[in-house]
């Protein structure tokens, strides 16, 4: 698209030099002064890649959700941890009644693996940490992407509009010369001329809309650009993955996973509680040391255990039916943005196809007026048509950009990613 962009203003420039304009020189280091933002200092292209790179730096959200998953692997390590050893020791100020009691050390036996399950439990909330650290990530890469792609796509019409600006300059530039020695309407130079402060005005509108855009990407970056920063306007390659790696899944499955652990913490409500006990009662007499296995077993609960475990099974049961659910609403959703990505695809494509359809007829009106064939209207209105057909490939392309970066979230797929250790 540039290159037909600049074989147009070689063209414009040469047959308004060699016919409109035969005894004046005009080039192209005269140009209409346009009042640009302070961005055009430098030239710093960066890749959405390294904008959802900054962003992760960047975002306190991303920040807080790493934090947490830090968090959920040290409560699993707390929640995880084997049966404290017990010291208990004491003197009164009757010795007689503290005959065996006077030191006490005792180590629960865990016979029922309730450390396990509590690990299991730990575990699940691990991962459901892991994949709501992800979901951040995947809805920060989302901003970032559309809002990257919008900055393009801005930055694109801007210098869309400004190559416009500079033919619309030429061409009012040749035509009041040629108006003032008489060889032109005057009618020619308002055209000419209304078509000059259409550019002008477009320029500016595509101004602000680059400003507003790159505010945005700011925003979804959580800092500011650099003066003068650039943009790859190239489609991001196509993720795949399967259903499982989209962090709603994880975090469902994660859900399972907590009430599979929960329902057998619960079925061991009134386990027996098994204890190893070492007795020292010095003030005794005579001093006496034992060892002793100590057995609590709650035998009867009132239905506690009972009305638990049903609670956990029913919460397990729903967890796997939302699990379900929601792997046949991602498979759908995958379909649609499959879809949609197509079509915008195919949609860029055809403004292409167009754009070098438009291109040839611009080079015809431009012969045509050189051979005296085609007006002037003539020209810039097929030039206005292939302008038209740039703007509207422009937003294909920015369609095409806003689809892939809903096929990334709909495969849950991260262009870059940090997962903590313990």
């Amino acid at each position: 698209m540039g290159g037909s962009l600049s074989l147009i203003i070689m063209k414009l420039l040469l047959f308004v030099t060699a016919l409109i304009l035969p005894n004046f020189k005009y080039g192209l280091t005269t140009k209409f002064p346009i009042q640009l933002s302070n961005r055009s200092t430098q030239k710093a292209t960066f890749t959405p890649t390294e904008a959802v790179k900054i962003a992760e730096l960047n975002r306190p959200s991303v920040q807080s959700a790493f934090l947490s998953v830090r968090s959920a692997y040290s409560t699993r390590s707390a929640d995880g941890a084997y049966f404290p050893f017990r010291v208990e020791a004491g003197k009164g100020t009757l010795p007689d009644f503290q005959a065996g009691e006077d030191l006490l050390l005792a180590q629960p036996i865990d016979f029922f693996n309730v450390v396990g399950a509590n690990r299991r439990v730990g575990d699940a909330a691990v991962n459901a940490s892991i994949a709501a650290l992800r979901q951040t990530e995947l809805d920060v890469q989302f901003q970032v992407l559309v809002a990257y792609a919008a900055a393009a796509a801005a930055e694109r019409q801007l210098q869309l509009a400004q190559s416009q600006l500079q033919i619309a300059q030429l061409v009012y530039d040749g035509t009041k010369k040629r108006t003032d020695i008489g060889d032109l309407p005057p009618q020619q130079l308002l055209i000419a001329d209304l078509d000059l402060e259409r550019a002008k005005a477009a320029v500016q509108t595509r101004t602000n809309e680059q400003i507003a855009a790159l505010h945005r990407l700011e925003g979804a970056m959580g800092t500011n650009l650099t003066p003068g920063t650039t943009f790859d306007f190239a489609p991001l390659p196509l993720p795949s993955g399967i259903v499982n790696d989209r962090p709603d899944i994880a975090s469902a499955i994660a859900k399972v996973q907590n009430a599979q652990a929960q329902r057998f913490v619960e079925s061991l409500t009134n386990a027996p509680t098994t204890e190893l006990q070492f007795r020292r009662s010095y003030f005794s007499q005579p001093e006496s040391y034992n060892f002793r296995v100590q057995v609590v077993w709650p035998i009867w609960d009132h239905g506690v255990r009972q009305n638990r475990t049903k609670a956990a099974s029913l919460l397990l049961s729903g967890s796997k039916d939302s699990l379900t659910d929601l792997r046949f609403q991602a498979q759908k959703e995958i379909e649609s943005v499959k879809a949609d990505e197509a079509s915008a695809t195919q949609s860029l494509n055809s403004f292409r196809k167009l754009e070098q359809l438009a291109l040839t007829v611009v080079t015809k009106e431009q012969q045509g007026f050189e051979l005296g064939g085609a007006t002037l209207l003539d020209v810039l209105s097929a030039e206005r048509s292939l302008r038209d057909i740039e703007q509207s490939e422009v937003d294909a392309q920015l369609a095409q950009a806003n689809a892939r970066a809903a096929f990334y979230s709909a495969y849950g797929q991260l262009i870059t990613t940090k997962i903590p250790q313990k």
